[in-house]
């Protein structure tokens, strides 16, 4: 999971969409199969992937999926202070959800 969320990443920085999409996407894989609580961390990488390469609507789904992921992380949060300060900690770190 970790490695291709990487290696995606790496791609986007090279200005190579296509690589990025694949190493993503396997990432979305990886972390669906074996449920992760990150999963949405492989959505948000794929939705700038497919941006980066032009279709905005496989982005706008990727989003959606990790609002919805990053939702479902969040509500299992009993404590609001808790909860806050993870919204908080990931918006700081550029999460778009």
């Amino acid at each position: 999971f970790d490695g291709s969320l990487v290696l995606a990443q790496a791609a986007l920085q090279h200005g190579d969409a296509a690589s990025a999409v694949a190493a993503a996407e396997a990432a979305v894989n990886e972390a669906t199969r074996v449920q992760l609580p990150t999963t949405w961390r492989a959505h948000r990488v794929l939705a700038y992937a497919y941006r980066a390469g032009g279709d905005a609507e496989r982005a706008a789904e990727h989003v959606a999926a990790t609002d919805d992921a990053f939702a479902r992380i969040a509500e299992r949060i009993d404590d609001r202070d808790i909860r806050d300060g993870f919204a908080s900690a990931t918006t700081r770190e550029g999460v778009e959800r």
